[in-house]
C-alpha cells in the first residue's frame, strides 16, 4: 500500500513539475531573459529543466522525511533482502535438524522394543524351565512311593519265606514242594532287589538332573536381570521422560481457597524442577496457563459440590515425549480420591482341589493376578501413564504353591487386601515390605464333613 501511495505521489508531483517548468520557461521567454551568455529562446528551457529538477528533489526529501516505509524503500532494500535469505537458510537447518530428531527417535524406539522382546523371552524361560522342575519332583515322588511298596512286597516275602522254613522243620514229607517253593520266593527276591537297585540309580539320575535343571534357571535368571538392566539404560539414554508419565501427584482437600490448591501446585512444580531425585536431567515443567489451573479448580468444586467428596487428587502428567534438558509441556488433572479396598477385602479367590499339583496350583494364582489387571482397570485403579499398576514377586507365587500342594484337603488361595487400598496406590504382591506390599496371598482349607481317620477305615 505504501508503495502505491509512493508513485501516485510522483504522477502527481511530476504533473505539477511539467506545468510549473513550462509556464517559468514561457514567462522567462517573453521578458527575452538571458543566462550564462544564452539567447532567450535557450534559457527558458534551461530553467525550465533546472525547476523540474529542484522541484522533484524537494518532494523526494519530505517524502523520505514524513515515512519510514519510504526510507525504508530507498536506502534499506539490499539489507531487508539480505536478511530475508539468511532466515530462509536458517529455517532450512532448523527442518533438518527436526527430521535427524525423528530419525534419532524412531530408531531408539525400534532398540527398545527389541530389548522389551528379549526381556518377555526369558521370562518364558525361566517359566517352562520351573515347570520342567516341578515335573521331575512329581515323578521323583512317584518313584519314591514305588520304592515304598517294593520294600513292602519285600518284607512280607520274608515273612513268608520264614513261614516256609518252618514247615520245613515240622514236615519232613514235604521237603521237595518246600524246598520248590522256597527257591521260587529266594528268586523273586532277587528280582526285586534288583528292581530296587534301578529304582535307586534313577533316583540318583533325577537328583542329577533338577540340579542341573537349578543350574540353568539361576543363568535364566541371571541373564533376565541383565536384559532388565540393559532395558533400564536403552530407556535412559534416548527419550527421557515419556508422554503420559506422571511427573507428579498428591492429595488435597477440596475446601482449599483458590489460591491455596495454585500454591500446592506451583509447590509440585518447583519440587519436580529442583528437588525431585528423579529430574537429574533438569527437565522443567512448561508454565502451566491460567485454564489449566481453573478447570481444575472447577472439577475439584464439582467434586465436592456433587460427591461430597473431603480429597481429590491431583496430577501433573507428560504431553510429549522429551529428551535430556528439554522443557516438559504438561496436562494438569483432578480426580476424584477413592477408597477401591478396605483391609482384609477379599480381592480375588480361586478354589483348588487336592489332585492339583504346585504346577495347577502355580498357574490358577498367575490367572487370578491377570484378572486383578482386569479388575483394577474397571476400578479406576490403573490411568494414564501408569505400567504395570498389579505387579507380583514370581518367589511368592511359587513359594505359595509349593506349601499348597500339601494340604491334605481341598482349599482357597484368596487375595486378600493388607491395608487400606486407594486409586492412587499400586496393587503389588511382593516380600513382606510395607511400602510396596499391598496384598497377600491367604490358603484357607475347607475342613470335610467326615473325619479324617474315618475317610481311613479306621
Amino acid at each position: 500500500m505504501t508503495g502505491l501511495l509512493f508513485i501516485l505521489g510522483l504522477v502527481v508531483v511530476s504533473g505539477l513539475v511539467a506545468y510549473a517548468g513550462d509556464h517559468l520557461g514561457r514567462r522567462i521567454g517573453k521578458a527575452k531573459m538571458m543566462i550564462f551568455g544564452l539567447r532567450p529562446k535557450y534559457t527558458s528551457i534551461l530553467v525550465a529543466i533546472i525547476t523540474g529538477m529542484v522541484i522533484t528533489a524537494i518532494t523526494i526529501t519530505t517524502l523520505a522525511v514524513s515515512s519510514e516505509s519510504v526510507r525504508v524503500m530507498l536506502f534499506k532494500m539490499d539489507k531487508i533482502r539480505s536478511d530475508l535469505a539468511t532466515a530462509q537458510l536458517d529455517l532450512e537447518k532448523a527442518t533438518r535438524d527436526l527430521d535427524d530428531a525423528h530419525k534419532n527417535l524412531s530408531d531408539a524406539q525400534m532398540q527398545l522394543d527389541k530389548y522389551k522382546a528379549d526381556l518377555e523371552a526369558s521370562d518364558r524361560d525361566v517359566i517352562l524351565k520351573q515347570q520342567l522342575i516341578d515335573e521331575k519332583e512329581g515323578k521323583l515322588k512317584t518313584l519314591g512311593v514305588q520304592m515304598s511298596e517294593l520294600s513292602g512286597q519285600m518284607t512280607a516275602l520274608n515273612a513268608e519265606l520264614d513261614s516256609l522254613q518252618n514247615r520245613y522243620d515240622d514236615v519232613n514229607s514235604q521237603l521237595t514242594e518246600k524246598t520248590t517253593l522256597i527257591a521260587n520266593a529266594n528268586m523273586e527276591i532277587d528280582n526285586l532287589e534288583s528292581e530296587r537297585g534301578k529304582l535307586s540309580k534313577q533316583i540318583k539320575e533325577l537328583y542329577s538332573e533338577i540340579g542341573n535343571l537349578k543350574t540353568e534357571r539361576d543363568k535364566l535368571q541371571a541373564e533376565r536381570t541383565d536384559l532388565i538392566a540393559k532395558n533400564e539404560i536403552m530407556r535412559t539414554e534416548g527419550i527421557y521422560v515419556y508422554e503420559g508419565q506422571i511427573l507428579a501427584e498428591f492429595v488435597l482437600d477440596t475446601n482449599l481457597s483458590y489460591e491455596q490448591i495454585v500454591d500446592k501446585i506451583r509447590k509440585a512444580e518447583y519440587d519436580w524442577d529442583y528437588v525431585s531425585p528423579e529430574n537429574v536431567h533438569s527437565n522443567q515443567i512448561a508454565g502451566l496457563t491460567v485454564k489449566q489451573y481453573s478447570d481444575v479448580i472447577d472439577d475439584i468444586s464439582r467434586f465436592r459440590a456433587r460427591f461430597g467428596d473431603q480429597r481429590a487428587v491431583i496430577r501433573l502428567i507428560s504431553a510429549a515425549h522429551v529428551f535430556a534438558d528439554e522443557t516438559i509441556p504438561v496436562e494438569l488433572k483432578a480426580v476424584r480420591y477413592l477408597l477401591v479396598y478396605k483391609k482384609g477385602t477379599v480381592i480375588g479367590e480361586k478354589l483348588f482341589s487336592t489332585e492339583d499339583d504346585r504346577k495347577d496350583i502355580r498357574k490358577g494364582i498367575l490367572e487370578m493376578l491377570e484378572n486383578l489387571e482386569q479388575q483394577a482397570l474397571e476400578k479406576g485403579m490403573i490411568f494414564e501413564g501408569v505400567r504395570n499398576a498389579v505387579t507380583f514377586d514370581f518367589a511368592v507365587v511359587v513359594e505359595t504353591a509349593r506349601k499348597a500342594a500339601y494340604y491334605p484337603n481341598d482349599f482357597y488361595i484368596k487375595l486378600v487386601a493388607k491395608k487400606d487400598i486407594y486409586n492412587t496406590d499400586y496393587l503389588s504382591l511382593a516380600p513382606d515390605l510395607p511400602e510396596y506390599d499391598n496384598m497377600g496371598l491367604v490358603i484357607d482349607e475347607i475342613e470335610p464333613e467326615t473325619p479324617w481317620y474315618e475317610q481311613q477305615g479306621g
